[in-house]
């Protein structure tokens, strides 16, 4: 299903007043505000008060964006279901500097030539502190300060939050848009970019005229991953045409505004040999699908996301308001109301009703209900029937993913934070040291204790694909001896009695499968905070393994009260270093966080993509002879 923000309906209009503070609570005047909507940005500054007002707000997700020269951007993504007031502190500014490279090939010999800067790429979005967007490209012709490369492809951001941490993509005409995800204030780092092709087209309506800020949103899928995810989007000029550059694959496209229902989405191919391509898309006539959503105590609920579904993709979206309603503008035809609980909420029907939509409007007598989220609990048995303790408990196709394991009578229990899809969990058992699992569908509907029997499968020891690796890949590295890690402040490992602390090294583990897993305190996506929970759930398990070690390492440049917070807050028990002046993440060629290297007994580097399948590798490692 795609997952995204879509065109969100603007039945009712709010005020939204913001106020502008720096870090010692004082009203910061004459600071810029931008708030966007739809991709929509209005502009105000503040006034002596450090306050100003926007008006004729819609209802859903708002992008906050505030500065001031001689201050860091300060911000906050928030939805909107009546009027508010948001507060927001502007900090001390810091920089993170990049140099961006281009490194094309040989188109006789192949060859890698040499790498070249690339000029004049900039900033086009950026997410700061993994708490509030910022759409560069749609605000710099509202104020906001542009960045683009010099000659030298070195590009520098100095207005971001000092010792925070920034997520942000680089666009370019004649290369791909480059993610980058690094803390403020750290070394320059060197990223490259890559050549792509030209998808171009026009949005109009049904009678032929092109849409103005129309956006046009661009899904793909993986061989690993059927789930069509965003992958770019791009906005339409005044008169509905777009373009965006993309790299080789399989993609759908569609657009929506908020005038329109959404777009049916055009599926095609990127070849490697095409030049450009192009999706023209037109916007139906929208009607209205309305209804309400209480609680249990039938009180309204407002900030519910609703979605409107037709064959597996979310065509509309919008948020209930405090009155508990909710309005989608759809076309004609049939469909599906997709219910968001808060949460630890499901809703008396499951997540979806069904919907017939023809040329006219469509409400929803009953009322939506919501209810709590049930307990999930059970046992797990190997096929003799006996309890396995410590097994490996994780969800499937659920975001965040959620870990849990059994305990020493093999039993289990799990409250998920959100209802899943359709109301339905699949989780998956695995043995904590032999090759049995269970993948188990669990209905969320009158619920009862599960008995799980594991059987025996085969592990997945493909070697590492780089086309679909999340994080960089790692293949000039791997099959070769793993690089030394050097720490120079550690936790959770004992210490000498001078004090010293009696830290790991590769050679001193030599003889053990040893997974290092390179994170950073300062990440807290929801991939980031699921890699540290799935290490701490899975770290009892290691523990029992006399030849697996686990060891955390954390970029440099976090001071020692910083990263001992980021560990007693995470509750990491497995040892962490701080990386001695990046010494090991340059070594391993670790550009972003998470990723997790897997060295064997010999101590060579073997894995670096163990998505969903870590814990088989590591019981694959282990039946190695050192």
């Amino acid at each position: 299903m795609f997952m995204c923000f879509l065109a969100v309906q603007t039945v009712s209009a709010y005020d939204i007043s913001v106020w502008v503070v720096d870090l010692n609570g004082q009203a910061v005047p004459d600071a810029r505000v931008w708030l966007s909507q739809d991709r929509i940005p209005k502009h105000l500054t503040t006034d002596e008060t450090g306050r100003c007002t926007f008006t004729g707000v819609g209802i859903g997700p708002v992008q906050i964006v505030a500065w001031k020269d001689g201050h860091a951007v300060g911000g906050r993504d928030a939805r909107v279901v009546g009027s508010a007031e948001i507060a927001i502190a502007l900090g001390h500014p810091g920089t993170l500097a990049v140099q961006l490279i281009s490194r094309g090939r040989n188109p006789n010999t192949g060859e890698e030539l040499k790498p070249e800067p690339v000029e004049g790429a900039r900033v086009e979005a950026m997410l700061v502190n993994n708490a509030f967007t910022v759409a560069v490209d749609d605000l710099v012709e509202h104020g906001f300060p542009s960045a683009r490369s010099d000659a030298e492809g070195r590009l520098v951001l100095d207005y971001l939050p000092d010792g925070g941490h920034v997520a942000f993509r680089v666009s370019h005409r004649l290369f791909c848009d480059k993610y980058v995800n690094y803390p403020v204030g750290q070394r320059e780092i060197v990223v490259q970019m890559f050549e792509g092709i030209v998808l171009r087209g026009r949005v109009t309506n049904e009678q032929g005229e092109g849409v103005e800020h129309a956006r046009v949103s661009i899904f793909r899928t993986n061989d690993n991953d059927t789930t069509l995810r965003e992958f770019e989007e791009a906005t339409t000029g005044p008169d509905g045409f777009y373009r965006s550059m993309l790299p080789p694959g399989e993609y759908h496209v569609t657009a929506k505004h908020p005038d329109y229902a959404t777009a049916e989405p055009v599926s095609g191919s990127l070849r490697p040999q095409d030049f450009d391509a192009t999706c023209d898309l037109i916007l139906p006539t929208a009607f209205n699908l309305t209804g309400r959503v209480v609680g249990s105590d039938d009180e309204p609920v407002g900030g519910v996301r609703i979605q409107y579904v037709v064959n597996e993709v979310v065509y509309e979206e919008t948020l209930t308001n405090n009155a508990g309603d909710f309005t989608l503008n759809v076309a004609p035809g049939d469909g599906r109301i997709h219910v968001e609980a808060p949460e630890g909420y499901m809703t008396d029907r499951g997540t979806d009703i069904d919907v017939q939509m023809g040329q006219a409007d469509v409400a929803i007598e009953e009322a939506i209900r919501l209810q709590v989220l049930p307990e999930i609990s059970g046992v797990v048995r190997d096929e003799h029937g006996e309890p396995v303790p410590m097994a490996f408990i994780s969800t499937m196709g659920y975001d965040p993913p959620q870990f849990a394991i059994t305990s020493h009578e093999g039993r289990f229990w799990m409250q998920l934070p959100a209802v899943p899809e359709n109301a339905v969990a699949l989780l998956r058992f695995e043995h904590p040291r032999r090759y049995m699992r269970a993948d188990v569908i669990v209905p969320l509907k009158d619920v009862e204790p599960i008995k799980v029997g594991l059987m025996p499968f085969e592990p997945d020891l493909a070697p590492c694909d780089p086309q679909y690796v999340q994080n960089k890949a790692l293949d000039a590295l791997r099959g070769k001896e793993a690089p030394p890690i050097e720490g120079d402040l550690w936790f959770n490992v004992p210490f000498d009695t001078d004090g010293e602390p009696i830290a790991p090294t590769l050679q001193s583990l030599r003889g053990k499968v040893v997974v290092l897993a390179f994170w950073g305190g300062f990440d807290r996506s929801g991939e980031g905070l699921a890699h540290i929970r799935g290490l701490r759930t899975l770290y009892p398990i290691i523990q029992e393994m006399e030849d697996v070690a686990l060891v955390g390492i954390h970029d440099t440049g976090t001071d020692e009260v910083e990263l001992q917070q980021y560990v007693r807050d995470l509750e990491i028990p497995y040892p962490v270093c701080r990386d001695e002046d990046a010494k090991t993440y340059d070594r391993y060629d670790i550009t972003s966080v998470p990723q997790i290297v897997l060295i064997d007994k010999k101590g060579v580097l073997r894995f670096y993509d163990v998505d969903g399948r870590l814990l088989e590798l590591i019981k694959s490692l282990r039946r190695e002879a050192p």
